[in-house]
């Protein structure tokens, strides 16, 4: 049985990683065709767009998708009638938002800063109704650890960009062809999940379910909202005290890391919360399972980081361009800990909401947003050097709170997890030691590049060195060859 189960998860992340992977290979060439085909204020006016977006997305869910991931079904339950219930809750809550921002829509784009252009907001908020008929299937697929299928579904929908809103910058030079081009996608994506997928929606209702539903989805909900926040209340901060420039370098900065961190997190994250929560009733195999997802994803997240650290100029001129020169520390402070915050923060909220523990970690979040608002807002007052450093550095108080959260409810101990990458560690720290001379000797960026390169072969070196870490290499090369 946990063989087997085993394998599941090792399929499962397979195709959870291939997806990101190829979603982010595709998604940087678009982008950079895109930036050359239409004007920046096009780009501002989708980003004011997609801030709305984003925040309804957060409650058209209802937190209902981790509901049906994480819910243990009771022999004399069905996982299709909560599957039924959250569908209509779904699509009511988006019909109900998009009907809101049809009213209100002049106020709204005034708001986040696009005055006049209610009507692609309205249009862009087709999207609402369209994710929620999505929504539900994708849950029911990661339950089951089944990532094959949302591979297939993301493959044809990345296409969408090239096929069509690429075509549409072409002709239209307008911030159109990026809206129509996420509505297709949507539309691709229903398609592609009504066929991948076998279950079909009933209208199926239950109040005394959905007020069960509730009390942990409304949770998880309000997670989302407060992790939203975090996202984007620092943004807000640092755009009243700061000039638009290094509020550009601020949001640019972070997002580029975010993308890079993101090939790791977004593939394994969903995976590792699917599999907890199978496992949540067996203390013993969820901690293994934590650990060994920890280990795997420690290996690659801690060079990543000390190495985007080390040699954050070179990142910074390779991508981004000279003009960007002064977001190198941003780059360099957010790249370092934003591997150790995967490891330690959201991988263990993950462990609490498979627990059935969401109201914790929104405590926990909380607390962060307490200790995030002053510190970006004295930091911004102080210098963006200032607020590189502290921005970056509030981020360890979330994860000391999570440390001691995972231990105290799953008996997971940071100590363990860290005791287990010694092998990282010490590769790292002689990696390191390469990385600072090459940098020290101040030869270019050509030269760290190749510095890069080589601190990377270091690495795999030293790694390799530790019997387990060539036992987990052979057993990746045998499952690949199979």
């Amino acid at each position: 049985m946990q063989k087997e189960f085993s394998k599941k998860i090792a399929n499962a992340t397979k195709w959870s990683t291939i997806t990101e992977v190829m979603a982010k290979l595709i998604a940087p060439i678009t982008s950079l065709v895109l930036v050359r085909v239409l004007a920046p204020d096009v780009f501002g006016i989708v980003a004011s767009v997609n801030v709305v977006i984003s925040f309804c997305e957060l409650f058209t869910d209802a937190g209902f998708q981790k509901y049906i991931i994480q819910h243990e079904i009771e022999k004399n339950e069905s996982i299709y009638t909560y599957a039924n219930i959250a569908f209509w809750t779904n699509f009511f809550i988006s019909t109900l938002f998009l009907s809101i921002i049809c009213v209100f829509a002049n106020d709204i784009a005034a708001l986040v800063g696009c005055p006049g252009k209610s009507l692609p907001i309205v249009v862009a908020c087709i999207n609402l109704p369209l994710t929620s008929f999505s929504s539900v299937q994708t849950a029911l697929l990661k339950r089951e650890l089944n990532f094959r299928p949302l591979f297939f579904s993301r493959a044809f929908t990345v296409l969408v960009p090239i096929l069509v809103t690429l075509p549409l910058a072409f002709i239209t030079k307008s911030y159109w062809s990026i809206i129509i081009g996420t509505i297709v996608s949507n539309i691709v994506t229903v398609i592609t999940m009504f066929f991948l997928l076998d279950w079909r929606p009933r209208f199926e209702y239950a109040l005394d379910l959905l007020k069960k539903m509730l009390n942990f989805s409304s949770w998880a909900l309000s997670e989302s909202v407060l992790v939203w926040v975090i996202n984007w209340g620092d943004i807000f901060i640092v755009g009243t005290i700061l000039t638009s420039y290094y509020l550009g370098l601020y949001q640019t900065s972070m997002n580029l890391v975010n993308q890079i961190f993101s090939i790791i997190s977004a593939s394994v994250v969903p995976v590792l919360f699917s599999a907890l929560s199978r496992m949540q009733s067996d203390n013993s195999e969820f901690a293994k399972i934590y650990y060994r997802f920890t280990f795997l994803s420690g290996m690659l997240l801690i060079p990543m980081g000390i190495g985007l650290f080390i040699f954050r100029e070179t990142v910074c001129y390779v991508a981004l361009g000279t003009n960007w020169m002064d977001s190198a520390t941003l780059i360099g402070t957010w790249g370092l800990i934003s591997a150790f915050a995967i490891l330690f923060n959201s991988y263990a909220s993950t462990v609490l909401i498979a627990k059935g523990k969401p109201k914790l970690s929104v405590i926990i979040q909380i607390i962060q947003i307490i200790f995030i608002i002053p510190t970006v807002y004295f930091s911004s007052k102080a210098s963006f050097e200032c607020l590189s450093y502290a921005r970056a550095a509030v981020r360890v108080i979330g994860m000391m709170i999570y440390s001691y959260e995972i231990k105290r409810i799953a008996g997971i101990s940071i100590f363990h997890i860290i005791n287990e990458l010694y092998p990282a560690i010490i590769a790292t720290v002689g990696m390191g030691i390469l990385g600072i001379w090459v940098v020290s000797l101040e030869k270019g960026h050509l030269i760290n590049l190749l510095g890069i390169i080589t601190c990377a072969l270091t690495y795999i070196i030293f790694a390799v060195l530790f019997p387990n870490v060539r036992q987990e290499c052979r057993g990746l090369l045998h499952k690949v060859k199979n």
